[in-house]
Parts: structure tokens; sequence; C-alpha cells
């Protein structure tokens, strides 16, 4: 004939309360865990569930220790130190269908909480994405993220950069215009006119333009605002008659190891070819 055990229980304020003999048992009746006792600790020892980790603050209960021995932490901490795009809803790596409203939720997000931004591969049809008052220290980072311009209606560009200072775009990603030409270039970087705000220290790493009128486009013509010390490393073009534009006194842009090419396409027979177009600024 089989045993039934059954434990000494009672309620969580109960526990608090209770000290159990060393080695003891009981059951909290309010979260049905098991609570372990050393006979001197008042409350003992609750045990953590699998439905408890499987929560949505699941990964606030498991530490996390780094290798180097800084300040420990919790899992839930760590993760939140960088976001991803994939946390948002209606963000669609297939490309299936449109991502610009999620995508540019997380982007606004980590741009208020100063929190750096992870874009995983995937493709990605959007309108146009905003950069806006990005400052000191806010990166993005694209894992061979391909974007596919999707507009319908003209915009400057498919990723814009705004009145951001000390800003990255790290990683590798492909910015395809498809021929649209509702897109001025793929990048812009610009200064908002009307605001003392500055746009510099942009460090644009491994971007790779097709099919757009302009692949980067920086500052505008009529715009004299500061726009510069913009970095562009390691950049390609293709399919794009004008590979880089650059307007307005105060606007400076260098590439570092970049193939600046120009090459015709015949969805925009009026863009002239131009490897690098400088309406002001220096290069």
């Amino acid at each position: 004939m089989s045993s039934l055990l059954k434990l000494r229980r009672g309620s969580t304020v109960a526990h608090e309360t209770f000290t159990g003999a060393d080695g003891e048992v009981t059951f909290n009746t309010d979260t049905n865990a098991l609570v372990t006792h050393d006979g001197a600790t008042a409350g003992g020892f609750p045990h953590v569930k699998v439905s408890d980790l499987a929560a949505i603050s699941g990964s606030s209960l498991i530490g996390y220790q780094p290798a180097f021995g800084a300040l420990n932490s919790t899992v839930q901490n760590k993760l939140r130190e960088e976001a991803s795009v994939l946390d948002w809803p209606g963000v669609d790596p297939t490309g299936a269908t449109p991502s610009t409203v999620g995508m540019q939720a997380a982007i606004d997000y980590c741009i208020a909480n100063n929190k750096f931004l992870h874009i995983p591969f995937g493709h990605y049809l959007i309108d146009m994405l905003t950069f806006k008052d990005a400052v000191y220290g806010m990166s993005v980072t694209c894992d061979n993220a391909l974007f596919y311009g999707g507009a319908t209606t003209p915009r400057v560009g498919m990723i814009e950069l705004v009145n951001c200072v000390d800003f990255n775009m790290l990683g590798a990603y492909q910015v395809i215009g498809g021929d649209n030409e509702n897109y001025d270039a793929g990048v812009y970087v610009r200064v908002q006119a009307g605001t003392s705000q500055s746009t510099t220290r942009i460090n644009i790493y491994n971007p790779c333009f097709r099919n757009l009128k302009v692949g980067i486009a920086i500052g505008t013509y009529t715009i004299d605002y500061q726009c510069s010390e913009i970095n562009v490393f390691g950049a390609n073009f293709f399919k794009c008659p004008i590979a880089a534009y650059n307007g307005g006194a105060n606007t400076g842009i260098q590439f570092i190891g970049s193939n600046l090419v120009s090459e015709a396409n015949a969805a925009f027979p009026a863009v002239p070819e131009k490897a690098l177009w400088i309406e002001g600024g220096f290069v």
C-alpha cells in the first residue's frame, strides 16, 4: 500500500514569520511552492518553480555574473542593456509585411532611453526610418540586415539621421531602393532647419547602397547649419547614378575604405552620373 506524505503548509504571510527546523520542508499554499528551512532563518528559502522561470519576469530570477568579475546582476538586467527590433510588434524580418511602425517605435525607445539597438539579419520592408536627436553614445548594430524601400510618397531617404551627435551605425547592412523614385537617397544625414542643434561625429560602417538615385546624402545646399565629421567606412554602391552628395557650406564628410562608384540606372534617366556631387562643404 502506498504512503501519503503531507507537509506542514501555510500562506505567504504565515511563512514570513515561521522558522522551520533544520532540513524541514513546508508548502506555500499561495504560490504552490516548496520552502526549505535551516532552523534559523525566518521565512525559509522558497524554491523557484519551472513555471516561474517561464513567466514574463522569469529572467529576473536568474543571476548573471560577468566572467571578468564585475558587478553581479540578473539575466533580465543584462538582456535589457540592448534592445532588438524583434522585441516590438509589427516588425517582420521576412519582408512579407511592412516593418516601419514597429522599427520606428524601437528606434524612438532606444533614443529616449540611450539604449543600444540591435537589428538581426532579416529582410525589412520600410517606408522611412528616422533617427532624430540620437546623441552621445546611442548606437545601432545591424547583422547583415537588408532594408527594402517601399515608400509610395516622396521621402528624403530610406534612413534619415537628424540632429544626431556621437551616433554610430555599426555592423553591415544593405539599403535597397528597388528603383523607387520616391527616395532622394538611401541614407540622408542632415540638420533640422530652425534648430540650434548640429549633426556631428557620425560613424557609418559597411553600408551597401543599391538601386537608388543617391546612395548617401549629407547636408542641404540651401541650409548651412553644422553637419560635419561624418565618417563613412567600407561603403559600396550599385546602380546608384550618384554615390554620394555633399551640400551646405558647413558640411564635411570623409570616406574610408569606400568604393565611390557612379553607375547608370535606367530607372532614373534624369539623374546625372556623379560618383561624388559636391554643392558646398568639404570631402
